[in-house]
């Protein structure tokens, strides 16, 4: 359930799509009438036959010559306007508004239901309780440095090539996303670039129009307990909602939060509704697969390594290396 705040905005959101498109659809009319007359008699002709066959609705018995009269004669007069506007280049709808979404015209409603389209805008606006990091645009794909992850390992794949691989891999993942509902986890210790390409993905995925939403462990723990026992200051309960319907979650340093209760709950319900619901989650972690289990209960632990792809992060802290130039 979203809040009355979230609907309202989503609502809001599809109105100001809905008014675009009538006046979308003004501009191109005035402009083409006034470059062709017939276009304009064309619509008024059909404006006052749609006219006439109400008034023959309320009119009662059998009207059935007429009515078969006046729509052959709308059928000639639509198919005369989508010639002409054939012969100026354009398609036939051009004069339609154009819709954001065709199925419910940017109402929210279709046969008394809930559009999907009001749905999605929904899980977006519910995302945006959830911080953002500041200059999401400096982390992308083309901005992460190779260089500094040896070519030469104690094992059978050096750091680079390690790194070569989980570059490609998020790559792919952004490209390809929704990806059906496929969800990583980024291992390794600090300062290999785990933010840098959680955070490229985010950005990627955000120009789809996905809602997108990153948050540490310790910060969704205590927002939720703040939600749970009275002490919400207003977003506390609509950040959690975001993390569990947004489209792509980041959950930040797994397993530098305080363990209890609390960060059990919430840690679980977050990651199991989401991977029930199919929805992407890229968890980044400095705990290795065996810390991992001993440090969350079975079902927890079980469900991250069983359900996310795995990707090891390789090489030598990145920040002390910069440091150190």
């Amino acid at each position: 359930m979203y809040s009355s705040q979230v609907c309202e905005a989503a609502l809001r959101q599809l109105s100001r799509r809905r008014s675009q498109a009538l006046a979308t659809a003004d501009a191109r009319r005035d402009e083409l009438f006034a470059r062709v007359l017939r276009l304009k008699e064309i619509e008024q002709q059909l404006s006052a036959q749609g006219a006439q066959l109400g008034r023959l609705a309320l009119s009662g018995g059998n009207p059935a010559q007429k009515l078969a009269e006046i729509s052959r004669k709308n059928l000639a007069l639509q198919q005369e306007q989508e010639d002409i506007l054939k012969q100026l280049g354009l398609p036939s709808d051009y004069l339609d508004p154009p819709y954001f979404c065709p199925l419910c015209q940017d109402t929210g409603n279709v046969d008394g239901k809930r559009c999907a389209c009001l749905t999605a805008l929904m899980r977006v606006e519910a995302s945006k309780a959830l911080r953002a990091p500041e200059h999401l645009d400096d982390y992308t794909f083309d901005t992460f440095d190779l260089s500094y992850y040896p070519t030469q390992g104690d094992g059978p794949v050096s750091p680079h090539q390690q790194m070569q691989a989980v570059l490609n891999k998020c790559r792919s993942f952004a490209e390809s996303f929704p990806c059906n509902g496929e969800s990583l986890l980024f291992v390794g210790r600090t300062g290999l670039g785990k933010t840098h390409l959680s955070l490229a993905i985010a950005s990627e995925v955000a120009k789809t129009g996905a809602a997108v939403a990153y948050t540490s462990a310790q910060d969704l723990i205590d927002r939720a307990e703040r939600a749970k026992f009275g002490r919400d200051n207003g977003n506390d309960a609509e950040f959690v909602q975001g993390a569990l319907t947004c489209d792509l979650l980041i959950l930040d340093d797994l397993g530098t939060e305080f363990p209890g209760q609390m960060a059990a709950v919430t840690l679980f319900q977050v990651i199991n509704t989401r991977l029930l619901e199919r929805r992407s989650t890229i968890i980044s972690s400095n705990l290795s697969p065996q810390e991992l289990h001993e440090r969350y209960s079975e079902r927890l632990a079980s469900r991250i390594l069983c359900s996310y792809s795995p990707l090891p992060f390789a090489g030598n802290d990145i920040r002390l290396q910069k440091a150190m130039k």
